[in-house]
């Protein structure tokens, strides 16, 4: 018998479980006694109302993450066409399915009615599924904002450090950790300690990698003295919006890390990490960009006053229990990055230390049981040489929604004289 949560659903059950209307009662077997029993005919008519519960944006994506085949994918457009008019939400969700379709006129009015004035363009949110090779030209062109290493951390660690994150780990739920939903938080390390975790040893190789390959070869950089993670853990559809990277977001004057590097725990699930020359503070918008698609043990590194961002994942599901994982670290001089003890979860918190048979943060009075997954450490004797990885390169990075229209009100991208108000640029979201 087929288990009724691994099936992907027709259209007939699909639109049921959607819409919240109970499917049609199956008829009963010629065996059923009750059904043998003949009912007495009522002479009056009796219209049957079901109530349909109202779509979201929510349920929706739920279905998203669990459409296993193209039917289902279409399935989703065919929901979407009848139910998103007037729902800003719904709308920008069929348009983003329209783009990664490649039915590009049919996404333009939809975005449109939303405000929307430009996108990021169908080589971008319409990615190809294997990455495009990298030119000579733009392995040079992408060094000063983009570089990225395979083989980064030895086979144990990668693999010790992989287990930790895993889908039952005690480190998701002890954070109540929901795509979407849960608040930023994050750890800081001391790059002079002695590593006493996993995370430790990872962190500094990673520093060593990033000293070695990139700040060295800048003689305006610091020398990095901490190390700021965090960890994502997304359903294939999913992405992140386009941002620039700061101490605790922003709130108190933007500060930018020395580098920010992403650790790829997974690969195959989820669209790739979108990296842009659109440097923070600068007026004219960059039409420049690449594409680093996931691989596991794989590190893509970029400055952190650049605007980048994560795709969401197109086409069929390869696996509704997947996730894109990924390992953020952010190596910080001695501005920025100062330790935030708090009873609640937040930016730069410290790593917590065990009292008897629990773990503590500072000023928090919540044990945990998270930290004992990253000790102890492991041998790291053995490795594999690091491999340098070149992200894709796009011919460009936005596009006009409708450019007849941009052009007539003066508003083209080929007008514009500054960069144009982020709420009028549609990523995805």
């Amino acid at each position: 018998m087929t288990n009724r949560k691994q099936q992907d659903f027709g259209m007939g059950d699909f639109m049921a479980k959607l819409a919240g209307i109970a499917p049609p009662p199956v008829s009963s077997s010629a065996n059923d006694t009750t059904a043998a029993t003949p009912k007495k005919k009522s002479k009056r008519k009796i219209t049957v109302v079901r109530k349909r519960r109202k779509i979201t944006v929510r349920s929706v994506l739920n279905a998203r993450d669990l459409a296993k085949t193209q039917k289902t994918v279409n399935d989703i457009i065919k929901i979407l066409q009848s139910t998103a008019a007037n729902d800003c939400k719904l709308e920008e969700l069929l348009g983003l399915m329209y783009i990664q379709e490649g039915r590009l006129q049919e996404a333009k009015d939809h975005l449109l009615q939303c405000g929307y004035y430009y996108r990021l363009s169908n080589h971008v949110l319409g990615y190809p599924f294997e990455a495009a090779a990298a030119t000579k030209a733009s392995k040079q062109k992408s060094q000063k904002y983009v570089t990225a290493f395979d083989n980064v951390l030895p086979d144990t660690l990668f693999d010790s450090l992989k287990h930790a994150f895993r889908p039952n780990s005690p480190f998701w739920a002890e954070h109540n950790y929901r795509v979407g939903v849960t608040p930023y938080f994050s750890y800081r390390h001391d790059l002079d300690s002695e590593p006493t975790t996993i995370i430790d040893q990872a962190i500094q190789e990673v520093a060593s990698l990033m000293i070695k390959e990139i700040l060295s070869k800048n003689k305006t950089s610091e020398q990095p003295l901490y190390a700021e993670w965090w960890v994502h853990s997304r359903p294939h559809p999913h992405g992140h919006q386009m941002h620039f990277d700061a101490d605790n977001e922003g709130k108190g004057g933007v500060r930018n890390p020395l580098a920010n590097c992403i650790l790829f725990l997974s690969e195959g699930c989820g669209g790739p990490t979108l990296v842009t020359s659109q440097e923070y503070g600068k007026s004219e918008l960059s039409q420049e960009g690449w594409l680093a698609y996931s691989k596991e043990n794989r590190i893509v590194a970029y400055p952190a006053n650049v605007l980048h961002g994560v795709i969401p994942g197109r086409g069929p599901v390869p696996d509704p229990s997947a996730r894109r994982l990924t390992l953020m670290i952010a190596l910080w001089g001695k501005s920025g990055c100062k330790l935030r003890p708090s009873p609640v979860q937040g930016a730069s918190r410290p790593y917590p230390v065990k009292k008897q048979q629990s773990w503590y943060t500072d000023k928090d009075p919540k044990p945990y049981s998270w930290p004992s997954e990253f000790v102890p450490t492991v041998d790291i004797s053995s490795r594999v040489p690091v491999k340098r990885a070149f992200p894709s390169p796009i011919p460009h990075l936005w596009d006009d929604v409708c450019p007849d229209l941009n052009t007539e009100e003066g508003r083209s991208l080929s007008q514009l004289t500054k960069i144009p108000h982020y709420d009028h640029c549609f990523q995805g979201f």
